[in-house]
């Protein structure tokens, strides 16, 4: 389930996100952070400080470009990729990430980028 936390600077999001997901990590339940580009490497180094060896394992973190390349890996995108030019191929990465941002942004419908 998508859930959004919402909140001005200083809020408390982060710290709230990071309880949260380290008590369904304590559960067993898997969890996936979604992130820019750019806090991919920080939030993974985050992750592992704060929940440590043993429950760090149970959260992935993606961007949007590394969640799309994920979902057409699985899919059979990677296959897709031998067959087509590297331009066009360039092009269906992008539209199916554009696709993730306008899902994952449903109920304001705001296209990213």
């Amino acid at each position: 389930m998508l859930k959004l936390v919402l909140g001005g600077s200083g809020s408390g999001k982060t710290t709230l996100l990071y309880s949260r997901i380290k008590a369904r990590a304590e559960q067993g339940r898997r969890s996936i952070l979604l992130v820019p580009e750019q806090f991919t490497s920080s939030t993974e180094g985050r992750i592992y400080r704060e929940l440590g060896d043993a429950l760090s394992g149970m959260v992935e973190s993606f961007s949007f470009t590394s969640l799309a390349e994920r979902i057409l890996s699985a899919e059979g995108g990677a296959a897709a990729q031998k067959r087509i030019s590297p331009w066009k191929w360039t092009k269906q990465r992008q539209a199916f990430a554009h696709i993730i941002t306008l899902t994952l942004t449903k109920g304001m419908l705001i296209p990213r980028g």
